[in-house]
């Protein structure tokens, strides 16, 4: 679902039940990217389960796999918006989280002779299948950028420099 709301324009990225369904949401959202459409993602919290056993809320993966990590300057609800609204967020899925990130989301301009991209990427429990990092410029997928990690890993750390990219306006996504 795409969400318009006071300049904010949210896409909720994590909410399907087929892999091929995700692929399709993605699709759509590198289109928006390719017409430089500022749209932030969210993947929010889908548990369908109420429960006062707080044993039964921990092992509930669904709602705790599913983050949105916003830079905020504070934790009012104005400054939370105003940095959804500035893309200053980043949705994961299977309680992933980056660190040290090279830049923080923005839809401002960040002028930079080649980006580089470097951080961490850390997970709560090991992968129990090997994962690939990736990353696409202006909504095309950049196969220089593709990265594959072993199986076992709860931290890893990814780094890529985009030498090929011509000066101007570029919008990256990394996935």
């Amino acid at each position: 679902l795409l969400y318009y709301s006071k300049n904010i324009n949210g896409l909720e990225m994590f909410n399907v039940e087929k892999a091929y369904q995700q692929q399709e949401l993605t699709q759509y959202y590198l289109s928006l990217i390719k017409q430089k459409i500022p749209v932030f993602v969210t993947s929010g919290c889908d548990s369908h389960k109420w429960s006062i056993d707080i044993y039964q809320i921990i092992k509930d993966y669904e709602m705790w796999g599913r983050q949105t990590w916003v830079f905020a300057d504070d934790l009012s609800q104005a400054a939370i918006l105003d940095a959804l609204r500035r893309g200053r967020s980043y949705a994961v899925n299977h309680r992933v989280r980056l660190e040290n990130l090279s830049y923080i989301p923005d839809f401002q301009k960040q002028e930079v002779e080649h980006p580089k991209f470097k951080f961490s990427v850390v997970l709560d429990h090991a992968l129990s299948k090997p994962k690939a990092v990736i990353i696409y410029r202006d909504g095309e997928l950049v196969k220089k950028s593709y990265k594959k990690y072993p199986a076992g890993l709860s931290r890893f750390n990814y780094e890529w420099e985009d030498n090929d990219v011509n000066r101007g306006e570029h919008w990256y996504i990394i996935e």
